[in-house]
């Protein structure tokens, strides 16, 4: 909803603006993903404290989480780009400047690697981000946060092999390198405190009640239509405040026990890869945008309604067919990287047991 509003301004030469209402639909859903995620993940630290955890099967399962529909989409964006470069669509080819390949093949590898160095124009086509819709930005945040459990467990005397605790290091370097906007990372704060309040059980129990689904859902939708962004204080506190009614398992009001969150849910991170380049093609390389600019507000509704189906559909078969086996295949991966690594220690003469330093 959020990014075919702003669309349709820009297919008629607005900009990429919106309103305050409709980027909400988009700012709030990253501040709860960015807090689900810290939830799961930094409440995994805490039920291992004192104990071992399995960094190795943490790291391969979110490369292969993140990684098939991301490497997919790259692959559909690339493809968009290219057409629109021969065919000189949105002033794409048409620039006096000659880009070799080894520039394409450096702009192709920097989008390969989750966006974490940019998003940079492929042959200095500048609207690039936009077949995506700019969505992999949050990618190097969700990446860094991974990258950087290894420092969140020390406190917790979560155990782990130097490598895990190295990489951890790497991660403060880069994340200091970066120096990303603070207001940005606030959400994943908040999903530490959420991760710490839904462990205590007399907190759990008042979230768990009517009371707490009906102020969720009332704070949810104030940040929505009473705030200009969801980066900043208040608007994060009251996200917060929802997501820990959702992370003590309140089904708010039943709504979240229904097979149609769920499968949303499902298809969220395909969804959410993929709508921007279905956006993209339908309105640059199929209707073209000078047509597209003569759209009358119901034709344009018209069609964004026939392409929801669409999108669906194709978030859908991604998530079958391209997210869920390589998540089935994470034990194989495990076993055979740890194999190969007690083969590689045992020809140096090193302790083989030492690999399985990190497994829980």
């Amino acid at each position: 909803m959020h990014h075919s509003f702003i669309w349709s301004h820009y297919a008629h030469g607005l900009g990429w603006r919106d309103s305050e209402g409709f980027r909400q639909f988009g700012e709030s859903r990253v501040v709860l993903f960015f807090m689900l995620t810290t939830t799961l993940f930094y409440g995994r630290l805490i039920d291992s404290r004192g104990r071992n955890l399995d960094w190795l099967k943490l790291y391969v399962s979110r490369l292969l989480r993140l990684g098939p529909a991301y490497w997919f989409a790259m692959c559909l964006m690339i493809a968009a780009v290219t057409w629109a470069t021969l065919h000189h669509v949105d002033q794409a080819g048409t620039g006096l400047a000659f880009r070799s390949w080894t520039d394409i093949f450096s702009s192709v590898a920097v989008w390969m690697g989750f966006s974490m160095l940019g998003m940079p124009a492929i042959d200095a086509y500048f609207n690039t981000p936009l077949v995506t819709a700019a969505v992999t930005w949050t990618l190097p945040y969700e990446i860094t946060f991974y990258m950087l459990l290894p420092l969140l467990a020390l406190p917790l005397r979560v155990r782990m092999p130097a490598t895990t605790l190295a990489l951890g290091l790497a991660a403060a370097i880069w994340l200091a390198a970066w120096a990303p906007d603070p207001i940005l990372c606030l959400p994943f704060v908040g999903g530490m405190a959420v991760a710490m309040l839904v462990r205590i059980p007399r907190v759990v129990q008042v979230l768990r009640t009517r009371a707490s689904a009906a102020v969720a859902m009332a704070a949810m939708t104030a940040v929505i239509f009473l705030f200009p962004t969801a980066h900043a204080i208040v608007p994060m506190l009251l996200l917060a405040f929802a997501m820990a009614v959702v992370a003590a398992d309140n089904d708010l009001f039943g709504i979240l026990s229904w097979r149609a969150p769920q499968a949303l849910g499902n298809w969220a991170y395909s969804l959410y890869l993929l709508h921007g380049i279905v956006l993209y093609t339908l309105f640059m390389l199929v209707i073209g945008a000078e047509r597209a600019a003569q759209l009358t507000t119901l034709e344009y509704i018209g069609i964004i309604a026939a392409i929801t189906p669409v999108v669906l559909t194709l978030a859908w078969a991604s998530q079958r067919w391209i997210e869920s086996p390589p998540m089935r295949a994470v034990p194989v991966v495990v076993a055979t990287l740890r194999k190969g690594v007690a083969r590689l220690r045992g020809n140096f003469g090193l302790p083989v047991a030492a690999s399985r330093a990190g497994k829980a």
